[in-house]
């Protein structure tokens, strides 16, 4: 399995490669000295317009993608003076490209130890419930046209979720175009095929800045290894484990952030380049592709241009100032014309004292905590910038860097009261901190000055230990499901694709798992066949306000209001039976600790039970 698994990634690669390679002998290169970036700005190039034209036509250019196309339209007539004199990039970086595919290798193999995926003895899906989501998002995007982060739930007529709603969608294309392009199941091409391909850009990205910085031609292999290490940076000891603090979220662990972690390289690439201005356009781009990103990227690259042209007095226009206000008002435009603005999380109506309240507690403990995580990696970045001369360059990367990251925890200290707040700190903190350890690196490196004996005790300690509990300690991995129980299964979907029921264990229920479209003990779906998904039809006490809006959204919820309405409604279990029949549905999911409805039980064909993980899979006939 894992050499067609191989061969299959590096031929999506090499296409995804050679669109890029297109688009950029279009228009002149960052630097043609540094093959790094030019593989780099390809491989960019080639998933950001891959996404976009995907996005573009399954949606009828009804999606946020499509101002990725406005964005390259603008930046073609500002820079067209300097693409028409432009050298333009028609070789290949032959030996570039094969450190890329070898790259990949490497993180499939540890991927594939990572997840257990090596374990022949019994199967296992992910703890991070979210890849089981996204695969089926990503499946049924194209299917269905609409980007929302249930697109499923347009199958029933009871759906209200037919307008574009605010998600991130850039990897969802992208992974949308890697399932049918393989023939694994979806979870083996997320884990094994999707996120190496993203960790492996994103380690060539951190390579091109790394020789960006040096200028001149570097012999050793070491720094170049160093830097792959450093990648893989997770800002999290053993407390991370047992507190389940997500403060962890790298390209390898989410892959929803690799549109701002790789628009943030390129955007480092072009400032190093002295092209501030095109800087400030590919960084403003980066809320385009995913909306918690506002927050973030929006305010802290507007902080920049106001002490880049007032207080350094460098040249960049006045009006660029207008690049962040502007993306931020198009992106409102497009939802406010085209879509909603509510999602699966929603504000909580709290007193102005406590909202007081938890906006200080939220931005110290931030603080603090990032303090904790990351205190032997702050002690490095401190003996580095005590002792180096930063070019004005350097010091501005820094700046933006910096002003992202406060961004970053005044948005989740002031939208506290928002379901989903601790993200805006949480995914964007973690990417930060590695682009800024890796830039001082670099800076570091260029110097002539010996690398004192601390300054190796704590580069080995960033290297070594993270990467080392990522391998050891946080396996990325939970419940184990029996393989004949898999098995089973496996033979009632065959290739064939379903969207049946699930019930949930209520007892359970968190604010995650209030939200109806998250199917945690679903995940398993997505290990057999082409992948499906299930309709939650639990229904119960609202414990958790924030996912008022996501409960509303449900398409079962929507039936229940309407039977109600109707005076039809006698009880939940013959409104779920009256639901399930309406839509004959195949099969229902019973989380472990919850009861099949007994009005279910004479249409149940046959039924498997998990002695694993306690789920019950029911095979029904509710239609002739």
């Amino acid at each position: 399995m894992e050499i067609d698994l191989f061969i299959e990634l590096w031929l999506i690669a090499i296409m995804i490669y050679l669109l890029g390679h297109i688009c950029v002998s279009l228009f002149p290169a960052i630097s043609t000295s540094n093959a790094y970036l030019s593989l780099f700005s390809k491989l960019c190039c080639g998933v950001f317009l891959w996404s976009t034209i995907v996005a573009c036509y399954f949606t009828d250019f009804h999606s946020i993608l499509t101002l990725n196309f406005i964005a390259l339209a603008i930046l073609g007539w500002l820079f067209r003076s300097e693409i028409k004199l432009g050298k333009r990039l028609y070789y290949f970086e032959w030996k570039e490209l094969l450190t890329f595919l070898t790259l990949m290798l490497l993180v499939v193999l540890i991927q594939a130890f990572r997840t257990g995926e090596l374990n022949t003895d019994m199967l296992e899906y992910l703890s991070d419930v979210d890849y089981g989501v996204y695969t089926a998002v990503a499946k049924y995007l194209p299917l269905f046209g609409t980007e929302t982060s249930a697109p499923w739930y347009n199958y029933f007529e009871e759906s209200t979720d037919y307008l574009p709603r605010p998600y991130h969608y850039t990897d969802l294309w992208l992974l949308s175009c890697f399932l049918p392009a393989m023939s694994f199941n979806p979870q083996t091409e997320y884990v094994l095929a999707f996120i190496p391909f993203l960790t492996s850009i994103f380690i060539i990205g951190n390579i091109a800045i790394f020789k960006a910085i040096q200028k001149e031609a570097t012999t050793s292999f070491l720094p170049f290894i160093l830097v792959t290490g450093l990648s893989f940076y997770n800002a999290y000891f053993w407390i991370e484990y047992w507190s389940h603090n997500f403060m962890i979220h790298s390209i390898l662990l989410s892959p929803k952030i690799f549109p701002m972690i790789l628009l943030s390289q390129i955007a480092i690439l072009s400032l190093l380049n002295k092209q501030k201005l095109l800087f400030a356009f590919l960084y403003s781009a980066i809320p385009i592709q995913s909306i918690l990103d506002v927050p973030v990227i929006l305010p802290g690259i507007f902080l920049w241009l106001l002490i880049e042209i007032f207080y350094f007095k460098n040249k960049i226009p006045r009006w660029a100032l207008f690049i962040p206000i502007v993306t931020g008002l198009t992106i409102i435009l497009f939802y406010r014309i085209y879509g909603h603005f509510s999602n699966s999380s929603g504000f909580l109506t709290v007193e102005l004292f406590n909202y007081l309240f938890q906006t200080i507690r939220g931005l110290f403990s931030a603080i603090i905590k990032f303090i904790i995580y990351n205190i032997t990696t702050l002690l490095f970045m401190y003996l580095v910038l005590r002792k180096m001369q930063l070019t004005q360059t350097e010091k501005s990367i820094l700046w933006v860097l910096l002003f992202t990251f406060s961004s970053c925890i005044f948005a989740k200290a002031l939208f506290n009261n928002l379901g989903d707040a601790d993200q805006f700190f949480n995914l964007a903190a973690n990417p930060l901190t590695t682009l800024a350890l890796t830039i001082l690196f670099s800076i570091r490196w260029k110097s002539s000055i010996p690398f004192q004996k601390l300054e190796k005790v704590l580069l080995s300690w960033i290297i070594i230990v993270p990467l080392g509990m990522s391998l050891f300690v946080f396996q990325q991995r939970d419940q184990k499901v029996d393989t004949t129980f898999m098995f089973k299964i496996h033979e009632f979907f065959g290739e064939d694709e379903h969207i049946g029921l699930a019930i949930a264990n209520r007892r359970h229920i968190t604010t995650y798992t209030e939200d109806p479209r998250i199917c945690k003990f679903c995940n398993f779906l997505s290990l057999v066949g082409q992948g499906s998904w299930a309709l939650r039809i639990d229904a119960g006490e609202q414990l958790f306000p924030e996912r008022e809006t996501a409960v509303a959204l449900s398409p079962f919820t929507v039936f229940i209001n309407k039977e109600k309405e109707a005076g039809r409604f006698e009880n939940l279990a013959l409104t779920q039976l009256k639901f399930a029949k309406k839509y004959c549905a195949p099969f229902l999911i019973v989380e472990s600790g919850a009861k099949v409805p007994e009005t279910f039980r004479p249409y149940i064909e046959e039924s498997f039970s998990d002695p694993v993980s306690g789920v019950q899979f029911l095979i029904l006939v509710l239609c002739d």
